[in-house]
């Protein structure tokens, strides 16, 4: 009896991502951010935003993209991240975001993070990549 050999089209081998660069694998350890689907709502977006408030996004970015997501994710909320349910949040998602099924794949979970007391950014992530979706400088997007 011969055996046949079953291949497989899409064999996930981790749930981490794999990046290939020049033929060098490697597995991301920090967080990268990606602005591609920020709310088109401009009390949301980058349009109310003053050069302070911009300068600051950059510098906690900068921040949170300094160490590994392991360390990253076990600060306290005020310097690293926290999470929120679905249902406890207002935001109104970029319609692309949730068209190219990246909304499904990031699950249920919004990941918040402070600018001091000048304002969260609101987001949601997949593997190490955050997607920036909101800038919440009225702080009514969700009870707090």
């Amino acid at each position: 009896m011969t055996r046949k050999k079953i291949k497989f089209k899409n064999k996930v081998l981790k749930h981490e991502q794999t990046i290939d660069l020049k033929g060098n694998k490697y597995v991301p350890t920090k967080l990268s951010f990606n602005f591609s689907f920020l709310t088109n709502d401009k009390k949301y977006n980058f349009n109310h935003l003053s050069k302070e408030l911009k300068a600051k996004l950059v510098d906690k970015i900068q921040f949170l993209s300094s160490d590994d997501f392991v360390v990253v994710s076990n600060w306290d909320k005020n310097q690293g991240l926290e999470q929120i349910a679905e249902n406890q949040i207002n935001i109104s998602i970029h319609p692309e975001f949730i068209s190219s099924g990246r909304d499904e794949l990031c699950g249920e979970k919004f990941w918040i993070f402070r600018l001091s007391s000048k304002g969260r950014v609101i987001g949601k992530l997949k593997d190490k990549t955050f997607f920036i979706l909101s800038v919440d400088t009225s702080f009514d997007q969700y009870n707090h």
